[in-house]
């Protein structure tokens, strides 16, 4: 298990049983004039953020590490992925 120091209280993970979600990490919503600055938000810490998912995916990555699972869809999803191909062959 590894501690990290949170707010309001600390977060105990398994590294094992984590998996690292990156989400929009894009220009358009975390640059100077992107939709977030546009939006009024408070966009100083992104660079901080950007950085260290950088160092979290490095370490992810890194050899050694677990490769991540293969995405698995789910039932609907691969019914309309089938769908979508017996639609192109006919």
């Amino acid at each position: 298990m590894v501690r990290i120091a949170a707010e309001p209280e600390a977060l105990e993970i398994d590294p094992a049983r984590t998996a690292v979600i990156v989400v929009d990490m894009q220009n358009a919503f975390a640059a100077k004039g992107g939709m977030l600055e546009l939006a009024g938000m408070d966009i100083t810490g992104v660079d901080e953020v950007v950085r260290v998912n950088q160092r979290a995916q490095a370490r992810r990555q890194s050899p050694g590490s677990n490769p991540p699972p293969a995405p698995r869809r789910s039932p609907d999803e691969e019914r309309r992925r089938k769908e979508g191909q017996d639609a192109r062959r006919a």
